[in-house]
């Protein structure tokens, strides 16, 4: 038995695409998309949360530097209108550094 081939092309070429188009509601369609799961199937959350992390945590650093220079400055300036010799000033608080300023605790 001889079987008549069916020529696609053909047929595909008469269907009006733009008919079929306008047929359809995009918006029920976006409307059943969760994005929710979308996102969730993605790494985008991931990705948002450790690169605001990362930015947050470098700005911390470079204002931590500022205050650094800032009270380094400003106790630069104090010492010099006072007449201190910064060689003669503790290291730091004696609970840290220890009563003889050399940085070695007293138990």
């Amino acid at each position: 038995v001889e079987r008549e081939q069916v020529d696609v092309d053909a047929i595909v070429r008469r269907v009006d695409v733009d008919a079929i188009v306008r047929r359809v509601d995009i918006q029920d369609i976006v409307d059943r998309i969760d994005l929710d799961e979308v996102v969730g199937g993605t790494q985008i959350g991931r990705l948002v949360v450790e690169s605001t992390g990362g930015v947050a945590g470098e700005m911390l650093d470079v204002v931590r530097s500022q205050a650094v220079g800032l009270d380094r400055l400003v106790g630069g300036a104090v010492n010099g209108l006072l007449r201190r010799d910064a060689d003669d000033l503790p290291k730091g608080p004696p609970l840290l550094v220890g009563p003889s300023g050399d940085g070695e605790r007293s138990p």
